[in-house]
C-alpha cells in the first residue's frame, strides 16, 4: 500500500491483476525455505547452499528459543492477537526469531540485492520499527525491547544490525495509523512512491 495504494488496490482488492512470480522470487523463496529447514530441524543444506552453513551455525549458537516463520500481530489497542484476526492493526512474520527473556534477536533474510538500507539500516527503516513495537507487546509488557535487528543477505554474506532499542517506533506507529486510515476511508487512487515496481502500465497510471 505505501508504495502504490492504487496498484494495492487492484491486486488485492479487486484482484484483477496477478502479480507475476519471477525467477528472482522463486529463488528467494526456494533459499528461505533451506535455511528454515536448516535451522529449525537440522536439514542439510543442498550442495548449492552449503556454503551458507558457517553463518547458519553461529544464528544457532545464539542463546534462547528459536522461532522461525513466526507469526505475529497486535489489534489498534497495541494487545497482540492472532495473525488472521479482522480486529489486527499490524502484523509481520519475522524469519527467525530467537528470544533470551527479555532479549530479542531478530533475522531477516534479504536474497536480493546487497542494498544500502539493508547492509546499513537505519532508525527510521519500516520493517524493523515494525518487528520491534510487536515484540514489546508480546514480550516486554509495551516497553522497548533490548536485543538486535538483523538482515542477512546470503548472496555476499553480508549483516546489517541494528539495536532494537534504537529503531524508531513512533514513525511507523503514525505511518501505519495513516496506512489503516486511509484503507478504511477508500483512499487508493493517489500516487506512491516512484521507486514502486508495480504493474502501472496495466493500469494505465504510468503517464
Amino acid at each position: 500500500f505505501i508504495n502504490c495504494p492504487r496498484q494495492y488496490y487492484e491486486v488485492k482488492i479487486k484482484r484483477d491483476f496477478v502479480k507475476k512470480v519471477t525467477e528472482q522470487m522463486l529463488y528467494g523463496t526456494e533459499v528461505h525455505k533451506a535455511l528454515e529447514d536448516y535451522v529449525r530441524d537440522g536439514t542439510p543444506l543442498a550442495k548449492n547452499y552449503a556454503r551458507f552453513k558457517p553463518q547458519l551455525d553461529a544464528l544457532l549458537d545464539i542463546p534462547g528459543t528459536r522461532y522461525c516463520e513466526y507469526e505475529m500481530a497486535l489489534d489498534a489497542e497495541r494487545k497482540p492477537c492472532a495473525f488472521d484476526s479482522d480486529t489486527r492493526w499490524v502484523r509481520g512474520i519475522v524469519d527467525l526469531l530467537i528470544v533470551d527473556g527479555d532479549t530479542a534477536y531478530i533475522i531477516d533474510y534479504k536474497t536480493g540485492q546487497a542494498w544500502k538500507k539493508f547492509t546499513q539500516p537505519e532508525v527510521d527503516d519500516l520493517q524493523m520499527p515494525s518487528y520491534a513495537l510487536v515484540l514489546d507487546h508480546e514480550y516486554n509488557e509495551g516497553e522497548a525491547i533490548a536485543g538486535v535487528g538483523e538482515y542477512w543477505l546470503p548472496s555476499t554474506g553480508e549483516r546489517g544490525s541494528i539495536p532494537l532499542e534504537a529503531l524508531n517506533r513512533g514513525k511507523v506507529t503514525d505511518l501505519i495509523n495513516e496506512t489503516v486510515r486511509a484503507m478504511l476511508a477508500g483512499d487508493f487512487d493517489r500516487p506512491g512512491k516512484k521507486e514502486c515496481p508495480g504493474p502501472c502500465g496495466d493500469l494505465g497510471l504510468d503517464g
